[in-house]
């Protein structure tokens, strides 16, 4: 009961405060820097709500709201990507604050801008930075936007006196489509102003279509969080005034859960008004959620007139319960679909760029899957498929792209990109790359993509001349270097583009793997030449008697001569060194004993590129059914613990050499831990640390 009053309590105080101002300011009046609306107002273009109210407010009605144009958001969320400082790169939107030097996205309102709309076109802050800091007073729909309060489908406003837009309701209304303005909708962050008519949805909790935050796409599903049932719904556009041109095209980037049907996942098309629709062909279908294929469709037909799109999601009893991804689209003057200069096919995001990144593909469990890696994209262009995963000899995991089932005489093109980076001298960009079964037209190329604030996409290619193009099949050619110097300084993406004509044969299939992509410290420079840093033999073998032992600590043959340190986590002391003049001198790691022998006061300073080699070796090849094997034993270097390939020892008279890549620069020890599957006892020698200059 005293939280219900407590909670009656605060409702009444916000209410008083929120009604008991006064001083109205009138209409279309220009608040001068630093002052701040002060009235809750009602909502009218009179006597329009400020923020504080139309926060509250968020009931799905229409009224007007004034605040201060304080900046914009570009991407997901308005935690990562809002922008209160020119330059700015999001026109879908713009934040308004009570405070005009305001900086937290909290304290602000997102106000949608709609593509082709005068509104969008007067207002955003890409073409009019000079609005930044002005007062708006905005008539739009008070619901979320951006997951918190929201302004969506406005329709009139007044900045600077100027009245823009009719003032009417939000609807879907109209947007218009010249020869230079196409219409554009991403639905990364909404629904973009489309809307949604459920035709079958009983036994669902919400809409067929919904927005999905989780995979940034107006998504459709007949899925209701225990079990598919049928379903149908359309996903209706606003109406697309094309009067102004005499060829249109569609292109739209999706993708679905499984192979796309075209009795279920469908597309259509009907003119201003009209009750019948046309049905529309979808060209290629997506066969996995990370396959994105991007669909062009001619709109010539309609093309003269204002017409109405939509996407229709239909799943009947034994169906195959697919899901749909719609990610972007696009509506242009001409015909055929060809990719227009603002185009981005691949939906690259420039809002977070990293400094450095690396993907060396070690967390692949399976082969021939799509691979998918957060933050970077794997897109097809010309048939559907993708960069898959591979794997070697249990160890050596990699990504290829093969044309595996391409129809004969089919294109196929596939991307792998990077996540967003900025260019800098400190650092270089490198990967490695095998090819097999070459064919005259099998090509793997780099470029340095970029995006500008208009979202136009620029593809640099860059010459690599180390990328092979013949010899021995899936030998790697390793630490291949990508020259970025000319755009030092640039924030951009690196493209892995692979393009080749099918024979429509799935035997030698041409093929490219590449792996270690990385960007880290070492730019501006030639690649080093590999030096040890040390190595660690543990002493002269015996000629002659029988095993002899050491504590770690009273051992004094060590054979590095660089003052490294050298101690046991073992409280028990049975680690230990051991010589016999039958198997060369070695650190002993008993069975079922979880402690480890460590190495410090390695100087790592100034190398890169570091390798770690060592020689392993069991006592016995099995106990209790567990099989001797590699990766019983851990190794930690300075405070990552590496990913040990699991490899069956087969020998208890010759050592297993094990290597290891990724190591951290800048470490100071290295650690072998016995873990519980430990049931053998291993010998490790020979333990050698190289690295770059």
């Amino acid at each position: 009961m005293k939280k219900i009053l407590n909670a009656l309590f605060l409702t009444l105080l916000a209410v008083f405060t929120f009604s008991s101002c006064s001083d109205v300011p009138a209409p279309y009046d220009i608040l001068g820097e630093g002052d701040v609306p002060g009235l809750t107002g009602d909502g009218t273009k009179e006597n329009p709500y400020n923020i504080a109210t139309a926060s509250l407010k968020q009931d799905g009605s229409v009224a007007w709201v004034q605040g201060y144009i304080v900046g914009s958001a570009d991407g997901a969320s308005l935690a990562d990507g809002s922008k209160f400082e020119a330059p700015f790169v999001g026109a879908s939107n713009i934040l308004i604050a009570d405070d005009v030097n305001e900086k937290d996205y909290k304290k602000c309102i997102p106000v949608q801008l709609v593509a082709g709309t005068d509104l969008r076109a007067q207002l955003n802050l890409v073409d009019n930075a000079a609005n930044l800091g002005q007062v708006v007073i905005i008539k739009g729909t008070l619901e979320n936007y951006f997951k918190q309060a929201g302004v969506k489908a406005p329709t009139a406003a007044v900045l600077n006196g100027k009245e823009i837009g009719d003032g009417g309701e939000p609807t879907p209304g109209n947007v218009t489509i010249t020869e230079n303005q196409p219409y554009s909708a991403s639905f990364a962050s909404d629904l973009a102003g489309f809307t949604v008519e459920n035709k079958v949805s009983e036994g669902l909790t919400g809409d067929v279509w919904y927005y999905s935050s989780k995979y940034t796409a107006a998504t459709s599903s007949s899925y209701n969080g225990t079990t598919n049932v049928p379903a149908e719904g359309w996903f209706l556009s606003p109406v697309l005034d094309m009067t102004a041109i005499s060829k249109a095209t569609l292109t739209f980037e999706h993708s679905s859960y499984k192979e796309g049907k075209p009795e279920e996942l469908m597309l259509k098309i009907r003119q201003e008004n009209a009750t019948d629709w046309t049905d529309l062909v979808i060209s290629n279908y997506s066969n996995g959620r990370d396959n994105h294929v991007t669909t062009t469709v001619d709109l010539t037909d309609f093309a003269s007139k204002k017409a109405q799109i939509a996407f229709v999601y239909k799943n009947e009893a034994g169906g195959s319960d697919n899901t749909w991804y719609i990610y972007n689209l696009k509506v242009a003057a001409g015909e055929g679909g060809g990719e227009t200069p603002d185009d981005d096919p691949f939906g690259l995001d420039t809002s977070n760029p990293k400094s450095t990144f690396s993907a060396d593909f070690e967390e692949i469990t399976a082969i021939n899957q799509n691979y998918s890696l957060e933050g970077w994209i794997n897109k097809s262009i010309q048939a559907s498929n993708v960069w898959q995963t591979g794997i070697y000899n249990n160890i050596d995991k990699y990504i290829k792209a093969t044309p595996y089932n391409v129809a004969a005489n089919e294109t196929m093109e596939v991307w792998f990109i990077t996540p967003a980076f900025t260019v800098s001298t400190a650092n270089k960009f490198t990967f490695d790359c095998a090819g097999a079964n070459w064919q005259a037209d099998m090509t793997l190329k780099v470029f340095f993509l970029q995006k500008d604030a208009n979202g136009v996409v620029t593809k640099n290619e860059v010459t690599v001349a180390q990328i092979p193009t013949s010899g021995t099949n899936f030998e790697w050619v390793r630490d291949i270097n990508v020259d970025l110097s000319s755009y030092n300084g640039k924030v951009g993406f690196i493209g892995f583009q692979y393009a080749v004509v099918s024979t429509g044969v799935n035997k030698n299939l041409p093929t490219y793997q590449i792996d270690n992509v990385k960007y880290v410290g070492g730019g501006g420079e030639t690649p080093g030449t590999e030096s040890v840093i040390f190595t660690e033999t543990f002493g002269e073998t015996l000629s002659t008697g029988s095993t002899e032992k050491f504590a770690i600590a009273d051992f004094e043959e060590w054979t590095n001569g660089v003052g490294l340190v050298f101690s046991t986590t073992d409280p028990s002391k049975k680690i230990e060194i051991r010589r016999t003049k039958t198997i060369s001198n070695c650190v002993w790691l008993p069975a079922k004993n979880i402690y480890g022998f460590k190495i410090e006061n390695i100087n790592t300073t100034g190398y890169r590129d570091l390798v770690l080699s060592y020689k392993i070796l069991p006592n016995t090849l099995a106990s209790s059914g567990v099989k001797a094997n590699q990766a019983n034993i851990n190794v930690k270097c300075g405070e990552q613990m590496m990913t040990i390939p699991s490899v069956e020892l087969t020998s208890t008279s010759e050592y297993k050499e094990v290597e290891l890549t990724g190591i951290p620069e800048g470490i100071t020890s290295i650690e072998f831990i016995s873990t519980e599957n430990n049931l053998v006892g291993f010998r490790l020698d020979d333990i050698t640390l190289k690295g770059k200059k």
